[in-house]
């Protein structure tokens, strides 16, 4: 099965996740339009990642992790082995990325998400295969009213993460630099969009047969941590559940 740079496939699962129903609005909404103009300036953000060598590179074939740099203190620091080894198994699986430099960024704050992948800024400017990409990573999870490491997470769910966050750096492949702006405000200002980009990070992630690693995060997410439920919300409206991914799983054994 294959799907385009804008989520359409022909399967069934898909095309239900692009019917999304829109909404019309007052074009004088002032509330609405102050939205989208912080939603240009996020964009931005989207984008800012600049390059910086202290980073903790982890590249193909050599697996190699220097320090990375703490944000605050410019002091360097080594991405803990607990994340690396998952990261490692995941991006085994991905032949595709071969070559692909791909940065690991530790936070030294929680992010909103735990993990998010993203071109560096200034390498949209250079040709696709020079191109550098960044994982961040939230150095905390809430469960409840608790505050833990991502040390507590299983190798399994941290590998289904790492997992999901390659099949975004595939999809990102695809695009030149400009076609990643637009892909940037499609992706903040549609949720349709959103979904289907999503979408395709997990259909990589299972065409090079991490189902099982995407299926274990999953089902930890939504129904085994005790993680805020805005938080699971969230997860719920804008990426595959569980049943969507094993749906996925038998669309593309079928097609094979």
């Amino acid at each position: 099965m294959e799907i385009d740079s804008d989520g359409n496939a022909p399967g069934d699962t898909l095309v239900l996740l692009l019917n999304q129903p829109g909404s019309v609005r007052d074009p004088l909404d002032l509330e609405f339009i102050s939205k989208k103009v912080l939603k240009i300036a996020q964009t931005v953000y989207f984008f800012s990642y600049s390059f910086n060598q202290n980073d903790s590179a982890i590249t193909d074939p050599k697996w190699q992790t220097p320090g990375i740099s703490n944000h605050k203190t410019g002091m360097a620091n080594r991405i803990p082995e607990f994340l690396t080894t998952p990261f490692q198994r995941a991006r085994s699986q991905y032949p595709e990325l071969a070559g692909v430099r791909i940065r690991l960024r530790l936070l030294s704050r929680p992010g909103r998400s735990t993990m998010t992948a993203r071109p560096t800024f200034w390498s949209l400017f250079a040709g696709r295969k020079a191109r550098t990409y960044i994982i961040r990573i939230s150095p905390t999870v809430q469960f409840g009213n608790k505050t833990e490491s991502l040390a507590v997470l299983p190798a399994e769910v941290l590998e289904g993460w790492f997992a999901h966050e390659l099949g975004h750096v595939v999809d990102y492949s695809r695009y030149s630099g400009f076609g990643l702006l637009g892909f940037g405000l499609r992706y903040l200002f549609s949720p349709s969009f959103r979904r289907a980009a999503e979408f395709r990070a997990d259909y990589h992630a299972v065409s090079n047969g991490l189902q099982e690693s995407i299926l274990r995060t999953k089902n930890f997410i939504l129904h085994e941590a005790d993680i805020p439920e805005a938080y699971k919300a969230r997860i719920r409206r804008f990426y595959s559940s569980p049943e969507e991914i094993e749906a996925l799983v038998q669309e593309l054994a079928a097609d094979s």
